[in-house]
């Protein structure tokens, strides 16, 4: 996913991202399977929602003058 930011963040149109599985996918199978309580799922969960809103925000401050969506087409 955090490649993908990279095509995006340089675009003024791309105000930021959605995300589904790829935050909860791997917690929650250790979640269902019992190696994990729901503490440490929603742990989890939450720290890589805060890894990718960081991969973000650096590529968008990296960005030395974005594309406006006019530019883009």
């Amino acid at each position: 996913m955090k490649r993908g930011f990279e095509a995006a963040a340089n675009h003024a149109c791309c105000k930021g991202f959605t995300v589904g599985r790829t935050l909860f996918a791997s917690a929650s199978r250790d979640w269902l399977a019992g190696r994990i309580d729901d503490a440490r799922l929603v742990e989890r969960v939450a720290q890589n929602y805060a890894e990718l809103i960081k991969a973000w925000r650096q590529l968008r401050q990296a960005q030395p003058q974005m594309l406006s969506h006019t530019e883009e087409a």
